[in-house]
């Protein structure tokens, strides 16, 4: 009796263990996938901006050209805009002088910031200044500077008055399963592509929908091959009759 119940917990400690490593692999990929969108948005910027600026050379001499070039330069601020928020999700621009408004400890709710995943501060901090937190079945340290305190007896702690728990919560709220890009440039179709999945892992969610219409089929070509690179896809093919065939492409995420 005593031998099988030993057999038991070792089996359980090391479904356990497997599950944790399971669980790390998984947040390190949606880390790295959200790296590698990030480049590869700022790479597909910054051939917009080339080609713009080539343009607005040829048309230096044209009697509208201060007026094209301030339009220019609107529509390149709003794209930088735009990859700002791709780039930091979690801490909104106006958070960035978020600081820890006191030492964490045992038991306290943090969000660890790369990969807005709520956790449990279990130890810390060490002599490097990174404390031991529990995000689901995985355990990790974290520097402190990488941790926002997600609940602090009901206060607001960040700066602007705004927790880390709030723009949480508005995310979950905000996810949908289904994305409606029709008539969006590659480059935009993608943007809002990678932010709504990122909502959808967030939030738990598993199947999702995209409309990018039939059109030209260049934005469907761009959309799935975004999806096919995305690690966090498991599959995604074309609709069905009923769901826009075509026109739409259904994700299955992992």
């Amino acid at each position: 009796q005593a031998r099988r119940e030993a057999e038991d917990l070792r089996r359980q400690a090391q479904d356990e263990s497997k599950k944790a490593r399971e669980e790390q692999e998984k947040l390190l990929l949606r880390a790295q996938d959200q790296a590698r969108s990030i480049v590869e948005q700022t790479r597909a910027q910054s051939d917009l901006l080339l080609n713009e600026l080539e343009e607005l050379r040829r048309q230096k001499d044209k009697a509208d050209f201060s007026q094209r070039a301030r339009e220019a330069s609107s529509r390149q601020r709003g794209r930088l805009d735009k990859m700002r928020d791709a780039a930091d999700p979690v801490i909104r621009r106006q958070e960035e002088g978020y600081t820890l408004p006191r030492p964490l400890k045992a038991g306290d709710l943090v969000v660890i910031a790369d990969i807005n995943t709520e956790g449990t501060v279990l130890s810390g901090p060490d002599q490097n200044d990174c404390y031991l937190v529990q995000a689901g079945i995985m355990k990790t340290k974290v520097p402190a500077k990488g941790l926002r305190l997600a609940d602090d007896h009901g206060r607001k702690t960040t700066v602007n008055s705004r927790s880390v728990r709030q723009v949480t919560s508005k995310s979950q709220r905000q996810v949908k399963t289904e994305l409606d890009i029709r008539g969006k440039a590659s480059d935009e179709g993608i943007l809002e592509l990678d932010r709504f999945l990122d909502n959808a892992l967030m939030t738990g969610v598993k199947t999702v929908t995209i409309i990018h219409g039939k059109g030209t089929g260049v934005l469907r070509k761009a959309i799935r091959d975004r999806l096919h690179r995305l690690k966090c896809v498991k599959s995604f093919r074309p609709g069905v009759y009923g769901e826009g065939e075509d026109g739409v492409t259904v994700v299955e995420l992992k």
